[in-house]
């Protein structure tokens, strides 16, 4: 094994080309005399080729699979800058000691802005009376005479009182909304703090005028906003989704909207990514959709390759970072080896 601590890089960061979507960011916390940076090409999925003589792998959007693991000897940490891993393989990365590090306060501020622009932009029918404008010479008048309820004493049930919750609390205090929330333990200090009472999910939609998505996938919250409770909801009400598309039953929302039902909906996330052209999601006035982006904003990349590189440094000098996901490899991590492997 090289003494130099070999960081892959996966094909997003890739300078050699024109194209290089995160050319803003800045990896010289990473560029130290010990350490090497390896520039890899994959940018959906990282092979297992690829990960064969790296000791730590950075990614921002290739996903790491189970196959890409298989008898790999050296990797000790994979960091990913985001805040979800649904898609990663890390019951397998714990199996075998390697640390999994994400960015999960990074882009808290980008997610929540990213709902309050959703949410506002389904109430106030932006989408809607932009496309009248475009459609006629009537189109504007049209558009200038549509009406929207307002916010202030409506209720808006969050799913999701975690970091991006709490965010998002800050951000629509002032539209003087009756907030309930539900997801996590109860902890009434932040109830009092950000102004919301706790709800179970079955009353959290029948409540709610708006529902507000922000917690992660996992076996929980899959399917979690299913058809019974999105026709259970108030006639008119509207839903935003910055969690991730599976944990609507998107189906269901469609027929949903389509009946009238509901009134609207914002979805940066959906079901498949990406998603059809054909999805009817796509085509109605009532839904405005983002295709997984709202929140990328430079501010939160720059803060999450800081933590990343942070975690990544941490483990080449055999620190537990403070973003592991996987803490209970600490019993058993494979960085101890390298350590030991250097002497």
């Amino acid at each position: 094994m090289s003494t130099r601590f070999r960081v892959g890089l996966s094909g997003d960061f890739d300078m050699r080309t024109g194209s290089n979507q995160l050319s803003f960011l800045d990896l010289s916390a990473l560029k130290q005399p010990d350490v090497e940076l390896v520039q890899l090409s994959s940018t959906d999925t990282v092979t297992k080729e690829e990960l064969q003589n790296i000791d730590a792998y950075l990614t921002y959007f290739c996903t790491v699979k189970k196959e890409a693991l298989e008898g790999n000897e050296r990797l000790l940490s994979v960091s990913k800058m985001a805040a979800g891993y649904d898609n990663m393989a890390v019951p397998e990365m714990t199996e075998m000691g390697i640390a999994y590090t994400n960015t999960r306060e990074a882009y808290c501020d980008a997610v929540a802005t990213a709902a309050l622009t959703l949410l506002l932009a389904v109430e106030t029918r932006l989408q809607e009376r932009g496309r009248l404008m475009r459609k006629s010479e009537d189109g504007w008048w049209k558009g200038h005479q549509l009406f929207h309820k307002g916010l202030p004493d409506r209720t808006l049930g969050l799913i999701g009182p975690g970091f991006i919750g709490r965010s998002f609390l800050r951000l629509i205090k002032p539209f003087e909304l009756k907030t309930i929330v539900t997801g996590g333990s109860v902890r009434p200090e932040l109830a009092t703090e950000y102004g919301f009472d706790y709800a179970d999910i079955d009353t959290l939609f029948r409540q709610a005028d708006i529902v507000v998505i922000v917690c992660p996938l996992n076996d929980a919250t899959l399917g979690l906003a299913s058809r019974e409770r999105l026709f259970g909801m108030k006639p008119g009400s509207l839903i935003v989704n910055v969690g991730r598309g599976p944990i609507i039953d998107e189906a269901a929302l469609i027929d949903a909207l389509e009946a009238g039902h509901l009134s609207g909906a914002g979805l940066d996330v959906t079901h498949d990514e990406p998603t059809p052209i054909d999805n009817p999601l796509l085509h109605m006035d009532n839904v405005v959709v983002s295709p997984h982006g709202l929140a990328n904003d430079q501010h939160g990349h720059i803060k999450s390759l800081k933590q990343s590189a942070d975690a990544i440094l941490a483990i080449k000098n055999g620190t537990a970072p403070s973003n592991l996901v996987n803490p209970e490899i600490q019993t058993m991590p494979r960085w101890q080896r390298h350590l030991k492997s250097l002497g």
